[in-house]
C-alpha cells in the first residue's frame, strides 16, 4: 500500500518505482553509527596520496541529503559490522556530499570545490553512486544505488581484481564517433551510434545524433523505412507538424503494424504526434487559463485524423489540465471515462502529457504504474463509492492476470499489493491476503529491497489478517 500525493503525482510517475533510485525507498531517520571509517577531515587530494602511500584502495560514496536510498545505505549497509571490518582492512573510505544545505558543517563546506570536481570528471548523474579507486587513484569500478551488504562487499571484492579496468562508455563513444566520421557517415551506422549513445548516458548527444537521423530517414525512399529498427525508432520520436514520416503510419498503418509485430504501434505513433502538435504545453496548459476551448481542439484533430483519435486526445489531455489545477473528482471520473472508452493503453497519451518520452516497448509496464497510482491514491484512499472501488478492483484485476505469470513485470508487487488492498477494501479478506503475500514474496526475493519496505509491507498482511483498518482515509 503506497502513500501518493495528488499534487506530487508526476514526481511519482517518474520514479517508476525501479529498485535503487531515489524517492522509491523509504528513508531511515534514526541509525547506529558506521562501522566503515570515513575519512572526514582531509581533502580529495590528500585522500589520493594516502591510498598511494599506504597500497590502499579507495571506496568513495557520492551521496545528496535528500535521497531516501543514500540514507539507506547508511542505515543498512555502513551499519553493518563485517562490511566495516572489510572495508577498513582494505580501503581508504570517503563520503562526498554532492549537494549543499545550510545545516553542512564546516568539514563538508571543506569538500565543496572536491564534490564539484568528482562530479564533473566522473559525471555523477544518479545517487548514491559509488566509486571505487586503485591506490594509483584509477577508476576500476563504479555501482548506482543501493545494494545489500552482502552484494556491497561482491562489488568491492571485484573492484581489487588485479589488472582490473574500468571501461569508460564515454571514452568508448568519442571513438566510435571518430569512426563514424572515418567512414563516410554512412546512415547504417548512426542507429548504433545512438544506442551507444543513450547506454553512456549522454542525452544531449543521442538526441542530436537522432535529429540527423531522422533527416537522413526523411530523404530515404519510403519502401526503404519498413524495417522493424526503423519505424520503431521513429515511432518513438516526437515527429514535427506534419512531418512526412508520418505517413508510415497514417492513414494506413497496417504494414507497420505487422512489421513491428503489434496491432496498436500506429495508433501509438498516431496519438503521440496529436499529443506534441495539438495538446502542446502552450497551447493548452498555460497555468494562468482556466478554460480551454477542447471543442475546437476536437474538431481540428477530428478533420485531420479521426474522430476517435481526437476524442481519445482530448480525454487524455482533459485528466492533465484537470491535474494541474487540482481537481481530483474531475481528474478521477476523466480517469474511469478514458479507459471505459479507449482501453488502459489510451493512458500512455496521459503520460506523454507529463512530459514522459517513454518508448512504445514501455507502454505495458508504464500503463501499469499509471493506472496502479490512481487506483491506489483516488480510489483506495480517497473515495467511499462502492462502485468506483468495484471498478477499481476490476481495473487492477486485469493488470494482475497480465502479469502474474511474467517474472520480468518488476511492477507487479505494486499491483498485487494496491489490487490486494481494494479487495479488502471490499471485504474480500481472503483473496486479499492471497495477494499481499504473493507482493510480499516478490519483495522477499529481491536481495536489493531495503528493510523498511518489507516491514511495511509485512505490516499491511498483519492488519489484513487481524481485520484492522490499513490506513486513514486521506482527503
Amino acid at each position: 500500500m503506497r502513500q501518493i500525493c495528488f499534487i506530487f503525482f508526476v514526481l511519482f510517475l517518474l520514479g517508476k518505482f525501479e529498485p535503487g533510485k531515489c524517492q522509491q525507498q523509504p528513508a531511515k531517520t534514526a541509525f547506529k553509527k558506521s562501522a566503515i571509517h570515513f575519512e572526514e577531515r582531509i581533502g580529495w587530494q590528500d585522500i589520493l596520496a594516502k591510498a598511494k602511500k599506504e597500497s590502499k584502495y579507495i571506496f568513495l560514496d557520492c551521496f545528496t541529503t535528500w535521497c531516501g536510498p543514500c540514507k539507506n545505505m547508511d542505515a543498512e549497509v555502513y551499519t553493518d559490522d563485517s562490511v566495516g571490518a572489510f572495508f577498513n582492512r582494505n580501503f581508504i573510505s570517503i563520503k562526498l556530499q554532492m549537494d549543499r544545505s545550510k545545516a553542512d558543517s564546516e568539514a563538508t563546506k571543506s569538500r565543496y570545490k572536491d564534490a564539484v570536481c568528482i562530479s564533473k570528471k566522473y559525471e555523477i548523474t544518479a545517487y548514491p553512486t559509488l566509486l571505487f579507486l586503485s591506490p594509483d587513484g584509477e577508476l576500476v569500478h563504479r555501482h548506482e544505488g543501493f545494494l545489500k551488504p552482502s552484494k556491497f562487499v561482491l562489488l568491492a571484492t571485484a573492484a581489487m581484481e588485479p589488472g582490473r579496468k574500468f571501461v569508460d562508455p564515454v571514452k568508448e563513444l568519442r571513438e566510435a564517433i571518430k569512426s563514424y566520421q572515418k567512414r563516410g557517415e554512412k546512415l547504417s551506422d548512426l542507429k548504433p551510434l545512438i544506442d551507444q549513445a543513450i547506454a553512456a548516458k549522454r542525452k544531449i548527444m543521442a538526441d542530436s545524433l537522432s535529429q540527423v537521423y531522422l533527416e537522413r530517414l526523411r530523404s530515404e525512399e519510403k519502401n526503404n523505412l519498413y524495417k522493424k529498427e526503423v519505424l520503431l525508432f521513429i515511432g518513438n520520436s516526437k515527429l514535427g507538424f506534419e512531418d512526412p514520416l508520418l505517413s508510415l503510419f497514417y492513414p494506413d498503418g497496417s504494414k507497420a503494424d505487422a512489421i513491428v509485430g503489434s496491432k496498436g504501434f500506429s495508433q501509438f505513433v498516431v496519438d503521440r504526434y496529436i499529443k506534441k502538435n495539438y495538446f502542446s504545453r502552450d497551447s493548452v496548459f498555460k497555468k494562468d487559463s482556466m478554460s480551454v476551448n477542447w471543442d475546437s481542439i476536437t474538431s481540428v484533430i477530428a478533420k485531420r485524423f479521426s474522430v476517435e483519435y481526437a476524442n481519445r486526445g482530448r480525454s487524455a489531455a482533459q485528466l492533465r489540465w484537470y491535474e494541474l489545477r487540482k481537481r481530483e473528482e474531475q481528474f478521477k471520473y476523466g480517469f474511469i471515462k478514458l479507459i471505459d472508452s479507449f482501453g488502459i493503453s489510451a493512458v500512455l497519451i496521459y503520460d506523454h502529457l507529463l512530459g514522459s518520452s517513454s518508448r512504445y516497448e514501455d507502454g505495458r509496464k508504464n500503463s501499469a504504474i499509471i493506472v496502479n497510482a490512481v487506483c491506489d491514491d483516488l480510489i483506495l484512499k480517497k473515495s467511499d463509492e462502492t462502485a468506483i472501488t468495484d471498478w477499481g478492483i476490476n481495473c487492477m484485476r486485469k493488470l494482475v492476470q497480465d502479469g502474474e505469470n511474467d517474472s520480468t513485470a518488476w511492477w507487479n508487487v505494486y499491483t498485487f499489493d494496491t489490487y490486494a488492498c481494494l479487495l479488502y477494501k471490499r471485504g474480500l479478506i481472503d483473496q486479499a491476503i492471497c495477494y499481499e503475500n504473493k507482493a510480499l514474496a516478490l519483495l522477499r526475493a529481491d536481495l536489493n529491497t531495503p528493510k523498511d519496505y518489507i516491514n511495511s509491507y509485512e505490516a499491511t498482511l498483519l492488519k489484513m489478517k487481524e481485520g484492522a483498518p490499513l490506513f486513514s482515509k486521506t482527503k
